[in-house]
Order: structure tokens, then C-alpha cells, then sequence
């Protein structure tokens, strides 16, 4: 049994985001954990014991400074590490508070410090304040200092990885792939009960095409991609489950949205779904498309046995989902050519060709089998 800690910017055990499901596996093996974040950015108590049981504590602690949600400076953290006596510290990538946990293994030379990173060029270092002062200035010196001190760099994908080398000049050597997590495991059983009852539910036919997409729908995600390539698609039997949330980024692509919605009977827009419940409606479907954006619900689907379709990247950059791709289980589509026409005739590719769309099931379960299996993942931290 290892006593980890783990710096957090937020905590909601309600949710399915990797680091829950990770924190989730490491309980599960014996580990005690012990949560460390800002006053206030801890939420529901009660359920932290229902969910994660007594081997899990939470430490707020007040804010020295705090520029915003991802960059800031917690007080006492000297003063914690050496009461917890940890064996692992995990922490995000870019914060000040590295210095503390790097002079802590520093002189404690048994605790392994993981240093974990969510971060590309999709999703950081976007402002100009960020390019050219915060990560240059701030963020980069503090992460030379502690890397001497850090066990392994866990990168979420491949292009973290590059970012982190590009931005922050870490070595690629030094780099492991954690990627996302998924919370769920294929039972035979489950698929053929929740097939039948969502089916059911929603008034699907039972031996109709059913695809999966989800997620908060932003214009950079590109949902209105798939509903216009149905609305192509002359074939009733096909249909889209949407387990959702609408953002609040532009009014009118979310007019547009509702208005596909409301156009198709097809459509089953589901509105959010609580992610323990998500397993059930992807257990109902055959595929699931993603035209944009990074999901944690790509890995949900693989361990599932989901087939996916994935558009490369955002407007914003590439993503390079290949990495998932080893058993051809994963049809990638370019970011820059991604069009209804485009979807639509990957979409019936697959639809008209049963031995292929059972290959790409089996291929996505045998990538989960080998390199999403939580249980073998955490491995790389308390092994590490």
C-alpha cells in the first residue's frame, strides 16, 4: 500500500474525468489518497465517502494568490507533505507550487513526484500574455527547477507530449503515456440487457444502426456536421443518440443545433446524462462519431467495443488521434476536409459492411485489453 497525494485544481466526485476514475483505481488497489486543493474547489463530502470510501481525504487550503483557476499558490504546503509523509506525489503540469513539492522530494529522496499533463496546443498557451510571459517566464522556470525532482511526465496523449517538449523544452524521455481512463468494462451481458431497454425506450428498432455522440456541443465540436450528414442519409434505419449539454458559446449555433434536432425524428437528443449512465446508451449503440475536439468518451466507447469515427483536430489544431488507432478499430477523418457528404459516406461504409463494423468492435476491445485497462495503468505510478 503507497500514501499518494494528489494536487488537484478542482474535485467533483460526481464526475467521470480521468483523474477521478484514476483516483478511483488507486483507492481500489489499497492506496491511501489524500487530496490537496484551493479553499472552496471541493464539492460534495458526503458522496466522497460513499463513492471512494475512507481511504480517501481532502485538504483545502487557502490561496497565497490565485491568477485564475489554473495558476495559483496554495499556503501551508510545506507544512502538509511533511505531516502526510507521502511515498507518490501527483500534480498538474504549470503550477507554482512545484517548487514546494520539488524541494519536499528533494529532501525526502523515497517519494516519487509525477508530474501529470493535459495540456496541447488546442487548449493552452492560446493568448498572447500566456506565449510570450506566462509560460516563458513563469511556468518554464518553475518546471526546470522541479524537474530534476520529477519521476515521470505523464502525458494524456502524444501531443502533449509535444507540447511539453516545444513549450515547456521537456524531454521526451523523461515522458510516459497515461492516457484518459475509461470508467467502464465490457459485459456481454449488459450490452444485450441495455440494447434492448434503451432501444425500447427511445422507440428504436432493435436491428437498427444506432450512433453515439455526446459531450458539451460547442461550435468547435462540430456536432451540426452529423446531424446534416443524417439528414443525407435516405435510410430510416440509422439513428443518433445525443448525450449532451449545449454550451453557452454561440446562440445561434445552438439555434441551429435544435432546429437538426427538431427536424429529425431520428434524433434522440438526450440532454446530460450522469457518466456512471452513459455505459447504458453506449451498450444501445453500434458506433460513436466525434467530428472534433478530444473526448473522454472515445475511451469510453473502445472499452465498450464501439467503433469510432473522429475528426483529427479542431479549428484551433491538430489532435492526432492515431495513437488510438493500432487495431483499426478508429476511421480518422481531417480536420480540414470533415463535411455531411464526407460523414456520410464513411458512416454507410461501415453500415453496409457488417464483417467490418464487428473488426473495428474487436479492435477497440483489444486496444482497451492492452493499453487502456485501468487496472494495468496505474501501474506505471506505484510501480513507477
Amino acid at each position: 500500500m503507497k500514501k499518494i497525494v494528489f494536487f488537484l485544481n478542482d474535485w467533483n466526485p460526481a464526475l467521470g474525468y480521468q483523474d477521478n476514475i484514476l483516483i478511483k483505481e488507486l483507492l481500489d488497489q489499497g492506496n491511501e489518497v489524500q487530496i490537496i486543493l484551493g479553499r472552496g474547489r471541493s464539492l460534495s463530502p458526503q458522496l466522497n465517502i460513499e463513492a471512494y470510501g475512507d481511504k480517501l481525504s481532502i485538504i483545502e487550503l487557502p490561496y497565497i494568490f490565485q491568477i485564475n483557476d489554473g495558476f495559483y499558490s496554495l499556503r501551508g504546503i510545506s507544512k502538509i507533505l511533511k505531516k502526510s509523509n507521502p511515498d507518490i506525489i501527483i500534480a498538474l503540469d504549470g503550477q507554482f507550487d512545484h517548487l514546494h513539492i520539488a524541494k519536499y522530494v528533494k529532501n525526502n529522496s523515497k517519494c516519487k513526484f509525477f508530474l501529470k499533463c493535459h495540456c496541447d496546443d488546442s487548449n493552452s498557451n492560446l493568448r498572447l500574455i500566456s506565449k510570450y510571459i506566462i509560460y516563458p517566464f513563469i511556468r518554464r522556470p518553475i518546471f526546470y527547477i522541479a524537474s530534476k525532482f520529477i519521476q515521470k511526465i505523464l502525458i494524456v496523449t502524444p501531443k502533449t507530449g509535444d507540447f511539453m517538449e516545444k513549450v515547456y523544452k521537456a524531454n521526451k524521455d523523461s515522458m510516459k503515456l497515461l492516457p484518459v481512463l475509461p470508467k467502464f468494462r465490457f459485459n456481454k451481458e449488459s450490452k444485450i440487457k441495455y440494447k434492448d431497454k434503451i432501444r425500447k425506450e427511445l422507440n428504436i428498432e432493435h436491428d437498427a444502426f444506432v450512433i453515439f455522440t455526446g459531450g458539451t456541443l460547442t461550435p468547435l465540436k462540430k456536432t451540426d456536421i452529423l446531424l446534416e450528414s443524417l439528414d443525407l442519409i435516405s435510410d430510416k434505419n440509422i439513428h443518433i443518440i445525443i448525450c449532451g449539454r449545449h454550451s453557452n458559446d454561440s446562440k445561434d449555433y445552438t439555434s441551429n443545433l435544435d432546429m437538426l434536432m427538431s427536424s429529425n425524428q431520428n434524433i434522440h437528443f438526450l440532454s446530460w446524462v450522469e457518466h456512471d449512465k452513459i455505459s447504458n446508451y453506449l451498450y444501445a449503440s453500434d458506433i460513436s462519431i466525434f467530428c472534433a475536439g478530444q473526448s473522454s468518451l472515445w475511451q469510453d466507447s473502445m472499452s465498450l467495443g464501439l467503433p469510432l469515427i473522429v475528426g483529427s483536430g479542431t479549428k484551433i489544431s491538430e489532435q492526432d488521434p492515431a495513437y488510438l488507432n493500432k487495431y483499426n478499430s478508429v476511421k480518422i477523418l481531417s480536420r480540414d476536409d470533415i463535411n455531411p457528404n464526407l460523414l456520410k459516406k464513411n458512416i454507410l461504409d461501415i453500415y453496409y459492411d457488417k464483417n467490418l463494423l464487428k473488426l473495428m468492435g474487436e479492435g477497440s476491445l483489444k486496444y482497451y485489453k492492452k493499453y487502456l485497462d485501468p487496472k494495468k495503468l496505474v501501474n506505471v505510478i506505484t510501480n513507477g
